[in-house]
Protein backbone atom coordinates (compact mmCIF):
# COMPACT_ATOMS: atom_id res chain seq x y z
CA UNK A 1 0.00 0.00 0.00
CA UNK A 2 2.76 2.53 0.69
CA UNK A 3 4.24 1.69 -2.51
CA UNK A 4 1.38 2.64 -4.25
CA UNK A 5 0.98 5.68 -2.32
CA UNK A 6 4.52 6.77 -3.17
CA UNK A 7 4.29 5.87 -6.73
CA UNK A 8 1.20 7.98 -6.91
CA UNK A 9 2.43 11.06 -5.13
CA UNK A 10 5.49 10.98 -6.99
CA UNK A 11 3.40 10.87 -10.36
CA UNK A 12 1.26 14.02 -9.28
CA UNK A 13 4.65 15.77 -8.52
CA UNK A 14 5.94 15.12 -12.25
CA UNK A 15 2.28 15.90 -13.15
CA UNK A 16 2.37 19.65 -11.25
CA UNK A 17 5.69 19.85 -12.23
CA UNK A 18 4.81 19.53 -15.83
CA UNK A 19 1.73 21.80 -15.51
CA UNK A 20 4.24 24.86 -14.49
CA UNK A 21 6.59 24.29 -17.24
CA UNK A 22 3.35 24.12 -19.44
CA UNK A 23 2.58 27.51 -17.57
CA UNK A 24 5.95 29.34 -18.98
CA UNK A 25 6.00 28.38 -21.99
CA UNK A 26 2.43 29.99 -22.31
CA UNK A 27 3.42 33.00 -20.59
CA UNK A 28 6.69 33.39 -22.70
CA UNK A 29 4.52 33.03 -25.59
CA UNK A 30 2.45 35.89 -24.53
CA UNK A 31 5.16 37.86 -23.36
CA UNK A 32 6.95 37.14 -26.68
CA UNK A 33 3.93 38.57 -28.58
CA UNK A 34 2.88 41.67 -26.59
CA UNK A 35 6.44 43.12 -26.86
CA UNK A 36 7.15 46.20 -28.52
CA UNK A 37 10.77 46.56 -27.51
CA UNK A 38 14.09 45.26 -26.76
CA UNK A 39 17.26 45.77 -25.50
CA UNK A 40 19.56 43.07 -24.53
CA UNK A 41 17.61 41.45 -21.66
CA UNK A 42 15.57 44.34 -21.35
CA UNK A 43 12.03 43.56 -22.81
CA UNK A 44 9.36 46.22 -22.78
CA UNK A 45 5.79 44.85 -23.60
CA UNK A 46 2.14 46.10 -23.94
CA UNK A 47 0.08 45.64 -20.51
CA UNK A 48 -2.24 42.44 -21.21
CA UNK A 49 -1.00 40.02 -18.48
CA UNK A 50 -1.70 40.30 -15.56
CA UNK A 51 0.14 37.51 -12.39
CA UNK A 52 -0.32 37.08 -8.95
CA UNK A 53 3.01 37.66 -6.89
CA UNK A 54 3.76 36.60 -3.99
CA UNK A 55 6.70 38.40 -1.93
CA UNK A 56 8.37 38.18 1.52
CA UNK A 57 8.52 42.18 1.96
CA UNK A 58 8.64 45.24 0.01
CA UNK A 59 11.81 47.45 -0.21
CA UNK A 60 13.19 50.42 -1.28
CA UNK A 61 15.40 50.20 -4.39
CA UNK A 62 17.05 53.32 -6.13
CA UNK A 63 17.72 50.69 -8.62
CA UNK A 64 14.11 50.60 -10.18
CA UNK A 65 12.32 53.75 -11.73
CA UNK A 66 10.06 52.67 -9.08
CA UNK A 67 11.90 53.04 -6.13
CA UNK A 68 10.24 49.75 -4.89
CA UNK A 69 11.52 46.24 -5.28
CA UNK A 70 9.72 43.38 -3.85
CA UNK A 71 12.15 40.63 -1.67
CA UNK A 72 11.67 36.85 -3.00
CA UNK A 73 9.12 37.63 -5.31
CA UNK A 74 7.63 34.75 -7.52
CA UNK A 75 4.41 34.51 -9.96
CA UNK A 76 1.52 32.52 -8.01
CA UNK A 77 -0.86 32.42 -10.62
CA UNK A 78 -1.54 33.66 -13.84
CA UNK A 79 -5.07 36.08 -13.60
CA UNK A 80 -6.71 35.78 -16.95
CA UNK A 81 -9.73 36.46 -14.85
CA UNK A 82 -8.45 40.31 -14.33
CA UNK A 83 -7.71 43.13 -16.60
CA UNK A 84 -4.34 45.38 -16.43
CA UNK A 85 -6.63 47.70 -15.46
CA UNK A 86 -7.59 45.71 -12.22
CA UNK A 87 -4.18 45.22 -11.22
CA UNK A 88 -2.50 47.07 -8.26
CA UNK A 89 -0.71 50.51 -9.03
CA UNK A 90 2.33 52.11 -7.94
CA UNK A 91 0.56 53.91 -5.56
CA UNK A 92 -0.89 51.20 -4.11
CA UNK A 93 2.08 49.20 -3.37
CA UNK A 94 3.76 51.92 -1.62
CA UNK A 95 0.77 51.81 0.77
CA UNK A 96 1.29 48.48 1.32
CA UNK A 97 4.96 49.68 2.03
CA UNK A 98 4.25 52.02 4.67
CA UNK A 99 1.49 49.54 6.07
CA UNK A 100 4.48 47.12 6.22
CA UNK A 101 7.10 49.81 7.65
CA UNK A 102 4.78 50.76 10.38
CA UNK A 103 4.10 47.32 11.47
CA UNK A 104 8.09 46.08 11.66
CA UNK A 105 8.58 50.13 13.50
CA UNK A 106 5.94 48.65 16.27
CA UNK A 107 6.63 45.41 16.70
CA UNK A 108 10.46 46.68 16.92
CA UNK A 109 9.16 49.15 19.75
CA UNK A 110 7.29 46.71 21.49
CA UNK A 111 9.75 43.91 21.12
CA UNK A 112 12.65 46.34 22.80
CA UNK A 113 10.27 47.72 25.95
CA UNK A 114 9.69 44.36 26.52
CA UNK A 115 13.36 43.04 26.64
CA UNK A 116 14.25 46.09 28.48
CA UNK A 117 11.22 45.14 31.52
CA UNK A 118 12.85 41.53 31.37
CA UNK A 119 15.90 42.65 32.09
CA UNK A 120 14.58 45.49 35.17
CA UNK A 121 12.81 42.85 37.13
Amino acid sequence: MSTLFQSLSELLEKVEATKKWLEIIDLTKRLKESAVEQDGHRVVVTPKIVVEVAYNEIQQSPRYPSQMALRFARITRIRDDKSPEEARTIGQVREIYDRQFRNKENTVASNGWRLRWIRQR
